[in-house]
Parts: C-alpha cells; sequence; structure tokens
C-alpha cells in the first residue's frame, strides 16, 4: 500500500472520529483536562523550534499513538523487527519507548504501566485555534478531500500525535509526520521534559525520510 492511500485511511478513521464526542468515559475527561495546560506548552514548544511549521498545513486534530505491547506486533521469530507490520504514523512498539537492553531510555521501567495506560487515550484531540493563531490548520475533511481528489496535488502538511507521558508527567515523547506529495516527506520524534516548569526539548531526531 502506497503511502497516499495509507493517508487517506487514517484520515477516513479519524474524520469519522470527529463526528462523535471525543471522550468516551470520566477517567478520559478527567486525565485530558488533568493534562491539556501541559499539552498545549508542549506544542508551543516545539513548533516555536522550527520555524517552517509556519509555512504547512497542520493538521488540526491531534492523533493517538497505540502502545504495541505484543511482540508478535512488530518482531519476527528470529526478535527482528518488521518495519511493515505496523503503521508507525500512528503506532509504536513500547520496546521504542522502554528497551531494558538500552542504556539511553528517555523512559524507566516503572513508567510502563503508565505509559501503557494511554493507549486508552481518545482517537484525537484538538488544537485550540485562538492559542495557535499563527497555524494554518486543516482539517482532516479537508485533507481527505484533496486526497479523493486524486493525483498528488495537495498542500504539504504535519500530523503531530498526542504526547505520551512518564509516570511523573515530567517526560514526553511527541512524535511528528510531514508529507509533501507523492513519495515526499519525513518524519520526527521529539523529547520533552519539564524543567523548572518549563518543557523543553533536550533530544529529537529524524525517524524516517523520502
Amino acid at each position: 500500500m502506497n503511502q497516499r492511500l495509507i493517508i487517506l485511511f487514517l484520515l477516513t478513521f479519524f474524520s469519522c472520529s470527529e463526528k462523535t464526542e471525543t471522550l468516551t468515559s470520566k477517567e478520559e475527561e478527567f486525565n485530558l483536562k488533568e493534562r491539556q495546560s501541559d499539552i498545549d506548552e508542549i506544542f508551543e514548544t516545539i513548533i516555536a523550534s522550527d520555524s517552517s511549521f509556519y509555512e504547512v498545513k497542520v493538521l488540526s486534530s491531534i492523533v493517538k499513538l497505540n502502545i504495541l505491547t505484543n511482540k508478535t506486533d512488530y518482531l519476527d521469530e528470529n526478535d527482528q523487527f518488521q518495519l511493515l507490520d505496523y503503521n508507525d504514523e500512528n503506532e509504536i512498539p513500547q520496546i521504542l519507548l522502554y528497551n531494558p537492553e538500552d542504556p539511553n531510555n528517555f523512559f524507566e521501567e516503572k513508567d510502563l504501566e503508565y505509559i501503557i495506560s494511554q493507549n486508552s487515550n481518545p482517537d484525537t484531540i484538538y488544537f485550540n485555534p485562538d492559542r495557535f493563531k499563527k497555524l494554518n490548520f486543516i482539517s482532516s475533511n479537508e485533507l481527505s478531500n484533496h486526497l479523493k481528489a486524486g493525483g498528488f496535488n495537495y498542500p504539504s502538511f504535519v500530523i503531530f500525535n498526542i504526547p505520551i507521558f512518564s509516570g511523573t508527567n515530567t517526560t514526553v515523547m511527541v512524535q511528528e509526520a510531514f508529507h509533501c506529495g507523492g513519495m515526499c516527506g519525513g518524519g520526527k520524534k521529539y523529547i520533552l521534559r519539564k524543567v523548572n516548569n518549563k518543557w523543553v526539548i533536550v533530544d529529537s531526531w529524524r525517524t524516517w525520510i523520502s
């Protein structure tokens, strides 16, 4: 399946999500409200780090990153990654968040249960347009219409994932995917920490480029 079809499938799914209430339980509503200020500040920090975000469309919905806990979803019988067996724009293997054999983990083993519990997050949340007035937003429905029109004549756009929080809510991982037509695009991950009540980027790296 090519990149364009994958994007269209995801946008169709998340467009359906936009038609219903994002939150499905009091617990999810409580957790989301508890994190909302942090989430806004996290994205303000990321966007301030790169002026190119103001030159492209930004998907108005922020998408949940599902954490894969079953090794068979991403490893073969020899424990080798099967990168095509999961969609890295809305899925991430647990081992990429915490690997006991990696001394450079950003998350800790004690964070795992809390991290995995974030699979119950809503499928999408939304940027507050009043807080991010300088961004040029595009909705899932608008983007789907561009893609359904055929060809690769659609605007360059960025999709962000809902931050994954550590157990102390002071470290997060955020994933970004950029699409610029056809097979053009790239992915990036950010690690942020809350230092003196302020979110700062402590690391970032490209995950793929096309």
